[in-house]
């Protein structure tokens, strides 16, 4: 019903005459508005700077006149400066105009002047030439970047609006030519120059008189016609440039041979003979992209601009002789098929479209459909009577309007259409631009042959070539009025049908264009149609256009749809709830994939049902069969959202086409995918709406729960490719669970086994299986199901088993038998136990996460107690059958209680063999003990108190191991992952255990504890420093994602109120767990204050606080082993910020104990840290490689000399571990690395240091060139550092720093020998072999 405003038609009239004066008063003030471009100007926030900036340009030129040199400096940061403002205004130039003359003009004086004097220097003698006349370098530099400028501007603006800028008077001709001539054609000058100088001729051409009157009037007339001939010579070898200068020099020949001197019109007709042979010839390049290529394309372009300019009757004797070639011309380089050069394609049709108008008379067709006035204002005052509009103008023909329809005209519109059919887009919209133009010019019969040859490039056997150039040549004859109301009919269908136009071709689809093309046509019809015209289409298109505008794949058509959409209503007025829909639906909403199809659309169908249905429909019956899985799932969740809107339509119609396409073995596994994920989203959503609690609903029920039986039976999850069919099928079992639909333990019914057309029993594979299946209940397939999607490889897909298994479990087992649920779980036990040693990882990965999602009745023990109660009036023997039915409902439920903590146990037990490291290298498989890992992360939520209290100790010890994983394989740290998922793991368990042990402490009852049988907490201060020295072990590490990890972590437990879910995890954190870190307290709050580091994985923010904690005893050897991983990483910034926190530290802690002996505290802790992780990781090249290179670091820094012999023993223990750790190994790294600590280790007193040469020297008559030519270098290095120790006899340090640095280490032993034993003399080193 329409809405009402005027109380009466009084009211009504008064409120029209108001808006009439309005416009009228706007109309009137419109032209005086229109030169006041103040409000543009303030758009341009760059203004001031652009003017000072061209001023500053201007002086620079004068200047530059009486200045040679030294300008450049200056003016580079102008012309940048200049260049970046102005690109900047690329995509909206428009915006520059109220700006764009006193930018141009300043830069067009500066070409004009320096024209004229390289004109009057070259005209001059050189012995008259004086400094004013000549032209200086800097001057020159500036005038070529003034016409770079220039061309910048016209790249910005559009050489069309710069064009009318530049300077056109009578006498600018003959100097120009002569510029162009002379100046610009020369190799040196700029191609810009050329271009600017081209574009001005074009201008300066324009004027009304005869150029044989205005050129070189002292001149005789052949030097005239010399000049001109010239000119025209100049532009044709132009053609050819590969550059911009070929289109200036297009645009200059098509004004100069439009012009009406008779003298341009002969000259027209030489150049036509020219082109024609260069077109016709065969020795140029045919593909376009050749020079000869490039020639044929500057003159096409010059042809399309001559027949765009010329005089109808100066060129049509010359229009049928240039078709002609045209067309020879056209095929060869592909025509509509799409060969050749795309550019070159593009002019052919182009010139086509110009010859046909030539042929044709230019009229203004009575026939064509006017929506109204053009004036709003007339369009307001003018009562549009509705039986006007209804009749159709097309009907009408003038009968006096004569037409000349000559034979040509039919191969125009033949090569029109076959552009229309090519295969790149601007060819075909160069052909739909043509079209609308040349039916412009025909009777209305041929315009109607047109348009019906148009719509025939709209069927299915066309390709989306022909669908998209057919879009927009629709657009363009509907823009012009030529697409009459009475073809709407026709058309509208097949626009909506190019709407949805996807045609799959492998694994993506073609129709993008054409969808956004059929998105033009809804918007030119909105603004060529009268609303009433429009009127029986709306609810064809609007519905059509929303469902473009939500549900399409791009984001350019969604929101090329909205614009329709908007135009439409804007103009149209009839689409229902335009405006709401307009602001839901906007430019930057629909940019969002996931939201159009989740909240936008579900929000359009609550406005109105004529939205609703069309967009239901095609979510189920196109986008559930999309190509594109992610399109898929997003139909499917969009359709579960649409189930309250349209609840029992979806479940009546759409549910049961989905089943059977499910289920049907012939469809394609697309179809297949998406008929499952649809499916599992709507039966959700049904439940949610208590659809399936009526007792009408089971067939619908036993339907749905058939489909995972029916896709066992046959087979349509298995094989090559069908990993998306498991994780649908995965997610199906989930969504049945979770919709509690009932699934019977039925077989198989007997008339499948049965032949429907003998009514014999089946024969074949087929039949063996059906006989199988009939032994099996549904529920049992439901299993199977499962166990073969767990043991997939792929994750994803594993993944998606997990969750219907846990699902599953939880709703399908719930009062099962305990002996029922221990069966069922051992089997997984078994199979992951049998399994663990082998290397068929792919069942571990999906068991172990299985197994750690089982729901909680599976573990834990929930008894309800056994009643004791008698009856005082039970006879004797009464009494004693209830005592036996006690004792034995005891018997049962203890056992019932040992067995649920037998599985307990074994699930436990399995996992954490899982999650720790291989014995057997051939079955390491990093995936499943993350996996694992992960599952006893789970199992914190699963477990109650008592079986937390019993397993948490072991679970805990567990995880810590899990810590240290540290396996590497061909893809890198793969370890890593096992330590992100136990860093998680702990702090939930460390929450889940100060949970337990609360709630131990505060029962009442004595009855009622579950105490361990020691009576011990689980927690205690040995494991909580060990789990805070894996978390600052880690947070020293060198990856950045397990150093946010850990510091994450590390601040939820320091400051447990920031970002956790609940208080209470805050208040367990402090009463628990803080209190088992007494004794380094004060110094993990000290080195980490609260929010004191806002990026975790920032090195140069971590490590300066977490070296402070080298300083704790209980944590020095992790936090070290962390930092030297660092510094020995290949990041080297990383490297970097690790080695400078840990030598300023320790520099600190020295100068903090004086810097001298005696150091008896906490340097020597940390010393004796260095030592004790080489000694407790010895052989372990992870740790050793990088902590000797570590120690490089720090002894040439000098941060341990206080620690001199024989005072300290820490510089011969760590030469020991040294020569332990490099002992009869061939690894070429770690002896280099153990090489410049060495080098180090020469700042140390006797005998540190004389062992150390000796060893060095070892490696120095290695049998490995790279080691020897390492230990050189080091050796070299560390006499020149410490030269003041006097490492080398200082009667020999010139000939053994000769020695190193001439002698080639890397070559053989023999060669280097004799060397050797001199450097070995000169240090008084006995003479060691080679190593």
């Amino acid at each position: 019903m329409e809405l009402e405003l005027y109380e009466d038609a009084q009211q009504k009239e008064a409120h029209r005459e108001e808006v009439l004066q309005l416009l009228s008063a706007v109309a009137d003030n419109y032209d005086a508005q229109d030169d006041d471009c103040e409000a543009w100007a303030s758009f341009v926030v760059e203004a001031p700077e652009l003017g000072s900036l061209f001023q500053q340009w201007s002086a620079l030129y004068e200047t530059s006149q009486e200045q040679s040199e030294g300008q450049e400096d200056v003016i580079k940061p102008i012309y940048k400066r200049i260049d970046i403002i102005l690109k900047k205004y690329q995509e909206k130039p428009q915006l520059l105009d109220p700006h764009i003359r006193d930018i141009v003009s300043p830069l067009v004086a500066i070409a004009r002047h320096h024209r004229d004097k390289v004109l009057a220097a070259l005209a001059a003698p050189a012995v008259l030439t004086t400094t004013t006349t000549a032209v200086t370098p800097s001057e020159h530099k500036i005038a070529q970047r003034t016409f770079k400028l220039i061309y910048l501007l016209a790249k910005v603006r559009g050489h069309k609006i710069i064009m009318r800028l530049f300077p056109h008077e009578v006498s600018d001709i003959q100097p120009t030519i002569l510029y162009l001539d002379q100046v610009c054609s020369s190799p040196d000058a700029l191609w810009q120059a050329r271009y600017v100088v081209l574009l001005w001729l074009s201008v300066i051409l324009l004027i009304p008189f005869s150029l044989s009157l205005i050129i070189a009037t002292n001149s005789s007339r052949d030097s005239q016609r010399s000049m001109l001939d010239k000119m025209i010579d100049t532009c044709e070898a132009y053609l050819g440039d590969t550059g911009k200068t070929r289109e200036a020099a297009a645009e200059l020949l098509s004004r100069l041979l439009t012009r009406p001197d008779i003298e341009m019109q002969q000259r027209l007709t030489v150049h036509l003979q020219w082109a024609r042979l260069v077109l016709l010839s065969t020795d140029s390049d045919n593909s376009g992209e050749g020079d000869g290529g490039f020639l044929k394309t500057g003159i096409l372009a010059t042809l399309a601009l001559v027949f765009k300019r010329g005089q109808r009757e100066a060129l049509i004797d010359k229009a049928a002789a240039l078709l002609a070639i045209v067309t020879r011309v056209l095929p060869t380089h592909g025509g509509g098929g799409g060969g050749g050069s795309i550019v070159l394609r593009k002019l052919c049709v182009k010139l086509t479209q110009r010859l046909g108008l030539t042929f044709l008379r230019p009229v203004v067709p009575k026939w064509r459909y006017q929506k109204g006035n053009r004036s709003l204002l007339s369009n307001m005052e003018t009562a549009v009577i509705a039986g006007q509009v209804a009749a159709d103008v097309g009907q009408q023909q003038d009968t006096n309007q004569e037409y000349d329809i000559p034979a040509e005209l039919e191969d125009v519109i033949e090569i029109l259409l076959t552009g229309l059919r090519d295969k790149d887009t601007i060819v075909r919209w160069s052909a739909a631009k043509g079209i609308g133009r040349v039916a412009e010019r025909l009777p209305v019969e041929l315009a109607g042959d047109v348009v019906q040859s148009v719509l025939e490039l709209l069927s299915e056997t066309e390709t989306d070539s022909s669908w998209h150039g057919g879009c927009l040549a629709l657009a363009e004859l509907a823009r012009r009025g030529l697409l009459l109301s009475l073809n709407l009919d026709r058309v509208i269908p097949l626009i909506i049908q190019a709407l949805t136009y996807d045609v799959r071709k492998g694994v993506h689809s073609v129709g993008t264009h054409v969808r956004d093309a059929a998105c033009y046509v809804c918007w030119a019809f909105g603004r060529a149609y009268a609303p009433e015209i429009m009127a029986p289409y709306v609810t064809q298109l609007a519905p059509a256009l929303i469902v473009t505008a939500v549900f399409d794949r791009e984001v350019n058509c969604r929101r090329a749809a909205s614009a329709a959409f908007q135009e439409n209503v804007g103009r149209q007025g009839q689409f229902p709830n335009g405006i709401d829909i307009i602001q839901l639906a906007d430019y930057f909403a629909l940019s969002n994939r996931v939201e159009s199809y989740t909240n936008i659309s579900t929000a359009i169908a609550l406005l109105s049902y004529l939205y609703k249905q069309p967009m239901i429909d095609h979510l189920a019956y196109v986008k559930l069969i999309h190509w594109d899985t992610s399109i898929r799932t997003l139909a499917a969740k969009a359709l579960g959202n649409f189930v309250p809107l349209r609840t029992d339509y979806i479940a009546e119609v759409i549910l049961p086409k989905l089943v059977a396409l499910a289920v049907d073995p012939h469809e394609e596994i697309i179809t297949r995918h998406g008929s499952l994920v649809g499916i599992s989203e709507i039966i959700v959503a049904l439940a949610h709406q208590n659809y399936f609690t009526s007792q009408n609903r089971t067939i619908l029920v036993e339907s749905v729960t058939s489909v995972i039986p029916e896709l066992d039976k046959n087979r349509l999850y298995k094989g090559r490719g069908t990993e998306k069919i498991r994780e649908a099928a995965s997610q199906l079992i989930e969504s049945i669970a979770r919709s509690h639909l009932p699934i019977a333990n039925t077989a198989v019914p007997p008339t499948q086994l049965v032949n429907a057309t003998t009514g014999r029993p089946r024969g074949g594979l087929q039949a063996m299986r059906d006989r199988r299946n009939q032994a099996r209940g549904y529920r049992q397939v439901y299993v199977e199901t499962m166990d073969e999607i767990l043991k997939h490889p792929n994750e994803s897909v594993s993944a998606s088993a997990v969750s219907a298994f846990k699902a599953y479990t939880a709703e399908y087992f719930e009062g099962a038998s305990v002996s029922t649920i221990a069966a069922f779980v051992n089997k997984y036990v078994a199979a992951i136990t049998t399994l663990s040693g082998t290397t068929n990882v792919a069942l571990r990965r999906g068991y172990t996460p299985a197994l750690g999602s089982v729901p909680g009745f599976f573990v834990n023990n929930h008894n309800r107690g056994i009643s004791t109660d008698s009856n005082p009036h039970d006879t004797t023997e009464s009494k004693k059958e209830k005592e036996q039915e006690q004792e034995k409902a005891e018997t049962e439920a203890l056992a019932d209680t040992s067995a649920v903590a037998a599985i307990s146990s074994s699930i436990t037990d399995v996992l954490i063999l899982n999650a720790a490291i291989e014995t057997d290298k051939s079955a390491a498989d990093p995936e499943s003990r993350r996996n694992a890992t992960q599952a006893l992360e789970q199992l914190a939520d699963t477990f109650d108190d008592n079986n937390v209290l019993v397993h948490g100790r072991k679970i805990y010890e567990a995880l810590l191991k899990a810590s240290d994983d540290y396996s590497i394989d061909n893809r890198g740290d793969v370890g890593s992952w096992v330590r992100n998922a136990a860093l998680a793991a702990l702090y939930k368990w460390t929450l889940r255990i100060c949970f337990a042990q609360h709630r131990q402490q505060s029962q009442q009852s004595q009855q009622q504890q579950q105490a361990l049988p020691d009576g011990a907490p689980i927690l205690t201060s040995e494991l909580a420093q060990r789990f805070m020295s894996r978390l600052l072990r880690i947070l020293g590490e060198k990856l950045d994602r397990l150093r946010q990890k850990a510091g994450h972590t590390l601040e939820s437990i320091l400051y447990p109120t920031a970002g956790q879910p609940s208080g209470e995890d805050a208040a367990m954190i402090k009463q628990y767990f803080h209190p088992l870190l007494a004794g380094s307290w004060d110094a993990l709050v000290t080195a980490f204050p609260k929010n004191a580091v806002a990026n975790w994985a920032v090195s140069s923010d971590t490590f300066p606080r977490l070296v402070t904690l080298l300083r704790v005893g209980i944590y020095a050897e992790d936090v070290l082993t962390g930092i030297a991983t660092a510094i020995g990483g290949v990041t080297r910034s990383i490297s970097d910020d690790a080695s400078n926190s840990l030598i300023s530290e320790l520099r600190t802690v020295a100068m903090e104990e004086g810097g001298k002996p005696p150091l008896t505290g906490t340097f020597v802790a940390i010393s004796r840290a260095f030592s004790m992780v080489f000694k407790n990781n010895l052989h372990n090249d992870r740790i050793t490689v990088p902590l000797m290179k570590t120690l490089q670091l720090v002894l040439y820094a000098q941060c341990f000399m206080p620690l001199q012999p024989p005072d300290y023993n820490w510089s011969k223990n760590t030469l020991i571990l040294v020569r332990a750790e490099i002992r009869q190994t061939n690894d070429v790294v770690k002896l280099r690395t153990a090489a410049a600590a060495l080098g180090g280790l020469l700042t140390f007193n006797e005998p540190t240091r004389h062992d150390a040469l000796e060893l060095l020297f070892a490696l120095l008559g290695h049998r490995f060139p790279k080691v020897r030519s390492a230990a050189a270098e080091q050796l070299y290095t560390a006499l020149l550092t410490f030269e003041h120790l006097g490492i080398a006899p200082s009667q020999h340090t010139a000939v053994i720093v000769d020695i190193l640095t001439t002698t080639p280490w890397e070559t053989t032993w023999a060669a280097i020998k004799n060397k050797h034993e001199i450097l070995c003399t000169a240090f008084d080193i006995s003479t060691g072999v080679k190593k």
